[in-house]
């Protein structure tokens, strides 16, 4: 009798033991559901993301092929337009008798360089081989041989902007002499101005106190 009632205990001991664990991992859990650990935070923040991202792709119109040439011409168009003004610039800085603002050389050749290198791919104007592209002397330049590559590089922008793809429309055709003509010249602007930048550079460096 005391044994069947000792196993009716245990039992009803298991049971309630049970009972409490289930109970307490209910609990856990819907704790876990109110105050989600930073980890799991961050997750759902990724997914929200993922989802935001998905949407706003989705909204984007698909543009066609004449759209997207006329783009590139107007991108090109201005890319042309600041070359030149970034040209103008810079010679400005170096026509008077004050002494040559390196820093502003450095950042007009720069961005010449940039947009230069950015048509070539509106353009659709292979690069030249390392090989075959111009050869533009030493790698940097002193001051007195400053002044005669800013005078090279302002005749290329001026040969290039009398060049009929210096102002591209939208159309497709394209005159190939002009093309290999500016194929030639932009090859010869990214090299040079990326010389006088960093020359301008090193120029600027050199004049501090």
């Amino acid at each position: 009798m005391k044994n069947r009632y000792t196993k009716y205990t245990s039992t009803v001991v298991a049971a309630f033991a049970a009972a409490l664990l289930l109970l307490s991992t209910d609990f856990a859990s819907a704790q876990f559901r109110t105050h989600p650990s930073p980890m799991e935070r961050e997750r759902m923040r990724q997914q929200r993301d993922m989802r935001s991202h998905r949407r706003w792709v989705n909204s984007i119109p698909l543009f066609t092929e004449q759209q997207m040439r006329m783009a590139q011409a107007a991108q090109a168009k201005k890319d042309s337009e600041r070359i030149q003004f970034f040209n103008t610039e810079m010679m400005r800085s170096v026509s008077t008798n004050a002494p040559p603002d390196y820093e502003s050389i450095a950042k007009a050749a720069g961005e010449i360089k940039k947009r230069a290198a950015r048509l070539m791919r509106y353009l659709n104007l292979s690069r030249m081989d390392k090989s075959e592209r111009p050869q533009t002397g030493p790698e940097y330049l002193e001051a007195r041989q400053l002044a005669a590559s800013l005078k090279r590089l302002d005749g290329l922008v001026r040969r290039f902007g009398a060049n009929s793809l210096s102002q591209p429309k939208s159309a497709s055709v394209i005159d190939a002499r002009a093309a290999i003509d500016a194929r030639q010249d932009l090859e010869e602007i990214i090299a040079l101005s990326n010389k006088i930048k960093e020359s301008a550079k090193r120029l600027r460096q050199a004049a501090r106190p």
